[in-house]
């Protein structure tokens, strides 16, 4: 069963979401529903009174699961409509609690910001449930709509902009200017004069390593450095994806790594093919799961892990450079 229901708080949500989203949510998603809550719903809240342009909009969703099931929630909400009018304000944030049943009642915190004003429908989310490593079931939560309101007064139509000033007054000086153009000029003769002055090979510049290898020295850092045989999961898999994402950065700059895996697997998908999209989120996804979901593998499991990424990336060709050809002599 999957409810949604708008929540009211007093005031503005935008300067509170920050500080008192995880105290919020929870009391506020506890009346969203009548019938107490089992393991086979998700239900959906968002919080907001009078929603303006530009605010940070808190968006809960709360689900119950037995005890050794996980959420895999996902890093962002998946926003519908013309891109631009609507944003992620903030990565997922999570709080757990144990019922008295024994029971894990899980809640996924996100912020979003719209920038148009009117309704604004957001899309179903679908949120993996797992028990071990086996995805158990997939729940889906309908997000209602909220209304979003202008910044600006009710009645603009008497405001009328003030004419513009007079900025060349009578009085107006020019030698501040021609000092200033003189000292420019004089900053540039002294630049062309050193640069003349410095010898070749002065400067000795590094040779660029070309993206694969970089990515790969990484990998291979972070497999000598004995995270995986220490237990420091989070840390080696952090590491992984970090390799990985700048590389895809370094070859292609619109999968930069200021998208969120969600964002750059769709580019990917896009412009690679679905094949290699497919191959990269097994890897990406793995770490997110790691580093947000809280899943501990062993040590053969982190060491699996990583070598299917080295050899994704020594497999991986895109937008390559043309080797140099000397011409025989």
């Amino acid at each position: 069963m999957t409810t949604g229901r708008r929540l009211q708080i007093t005031g503005p949500p935008a300067p509170r979401a920050r500080s008192l989203l995880l105290a919020l949510a929870p009391a506020a998603l506890a009346g969203a529903a009548a019938a107490p809550a089992t393991a086979q719903e998700l239900r959906a809240a968002v919080l907001g009174d009078t929603i303006r342009v530009g605010d940070v909009v808190p968006v809960a969703l709360r689900t119950t699961v037995s005890p050794g099931q996980r959420v895999l929630w996902p890093d962002t909400l998946p926003l519908g409509g013309p891109e631009g009018d609507l944003e992620n304000a903030a990565r997922v944030r999570i709080r757990e609690d144990t019922l008295a049943d024994g029971r894990i009642r899980v809640t996924g915190l996100y912020a979003i910001t719209p920038w148009r004003t009117g309704e604004v429908a957001l899309p179903d989310v679908d949120v993996p449930v797992v028990a071990g490593n086996e995805v158990a079931r997939t729940l889906t939560a309908g997000l209602p709509p909220f209304q979003v309101a202008s910044v600006l007064p009710a009645d603009t139509a008497g405001i009328q902009p003030r004419p513009a000033k007079d900025v060349l007054g009578p009085n107006w000086a020019w030698w501040p200017f021609i000092l200033a153009l003189l000292l420019l000029l004089a900053l540039a003769a002294l630049a062309w004069w050193i640069i003349r002055r410095r010898r070749p090979g002065d400067v000795t510049l590094a040779p660029a390593v070309p993206p694969r290898e970089a990515a790969l020295a990484a990998l291979d850092r972070a497999r000598e450095a004995g995270l995986a045989d220490r237990g420091e999961m989070k840390e080696f898999y952090t590491r992984i994806a970090a390799a990985v994402r700048a590389y895809l950065a370094a070859v292609e700059p619109g999968w930069g790594e200021d998208r969120t895996t969600t964002e750059v697997l769709a580019a990917v998908r896009a412009e690679a093919g679905p094949g290699t999209a497919s191959d990269l989120a097994a890897i990406l996804r793995s770490a997110d799961q790691v580093k947000f979901a809280r899943r501990d593998p062993t040590r053969s499991e982190a060491l699996d892990d990583w070598e299917k990424t080295r050899l994704w990336v020594e497999s991986f060709r895109w937008n390559e450079p043309a080797p140099d050809v000397e011409e025989a002599a």
